[in-house]
């Protein structure tokens, strides 16, 4: 029997349209792009408010990397579950095609999602409301979008792990909102916390995300970039692998036994 190299690749490209229609077909997945104005505008007036014009970049990528995180929570966390509730799960273990590039096709959607949401707080920040923006330094800027993107999609297949084997996942995706919000200094950048709480902060590949990106945007890139990057795709693929090996793990003892564990 020969084998087909290019099957993985027709499963995931396949599950990323499926994921894609499903987020243009389903308006309160979208939802995280409709509050990027709303979220601009008021994090711009506080800033503006405390006179601190240096700090205005802000206002343009925190409600990106919030959009970000917020897809991973609630679009990519769900995803296991989704499919279980419906029934598909059984279906999709019973098939050739591992699990993980069907769910890892359906996750790139939800990443390309979040940089189409970063491009839009990005347009409307420094191109509308007048936040001091420069686009010289583009290139390693989406280098980075993308890069975070993909390790939060990462993240979020984990979480959706986990996620599933809970009476209710809800309420540990509401608690993952904002406290990530603080320690990855999306909104406040850490170097201002105190020592203990910046080197927990540290901890967090979203601070390594945020601090590069604020840096980048208005012109200056740090000699110590790269740290950030590697930081950034060293979590995708630490959280890829352990994913695909949890999710391995699930689907065996599914098709063996007829449940579902995610350990």
């Amino acid at each position: 029997m020969s084998i087909d190299l290019f099957q993985p690749f027709r499963v995931g490209a396949a599950a990323c349209r499926i994921q894609t229609r499903t987020l243009v077909r389903t308006p309160v997945e979208l939802m995280t792009m409709a509050l990027v104005p709303l979220q601009i505008l008021g994090i711009l007036a506080v800033i503006r408010a405390a006179g601190r014009p240096d700090l205005e970049v802000v206002a343009v990528v925190a409600p990106g990397l919030m959009a970000t995180w917020q897809n991973a929570l609630y679009v990519v966390g769900d995803l296991v579950t989704k499919d279980r509730d419906s029934g598909r799960l059984e279906m999709l273990a019973a098939a050739r095609a591992p699990y993980f590039t069907y769910l890892l096709g359906r996750t790139a959607a939800v990443s390309g999602y979040s940089v189409v949401v970063f491009a839009l707080s990005l347009a409307l920040g420094g191109f509308v409301l007048g936040v001091p923006v420069t686009v010289d330094t583009l290139p390693l800027t989406a280098l980075m979008v993308v890069a975070t993107a993909t390790a939060t999609g990462c993240v979020g297949i984990l979480l959706a792990v986990f996620f599933v084997r809970t009476h209710n996942p809800h309420t540990y995706q509401n608690a993952l909102g904002y406290p990530i919000f603080i320690l990855g200094g999306v909104l406040v950048p850490i170097d201002v916390y105190p020592d203990w709480l910046e080197a927990l902060g540290h901890l967090v590949y979203l601070s390594w995300a945020a601090d590069l990106l604020r840096s980048l945007l208005i012109g200056e890139i740090p000699s110590n970039w790269w740290a950030a990057v590697v930081v950034v795709l060293g979590t995708a693929l630490v959280a890829g692998g352990l994913g695909s090996w949890v999710i391995s793990r699930a689907v065996d003892r599914l098709r063996v036994e007829g449940a579902f564990d995610g350990i």
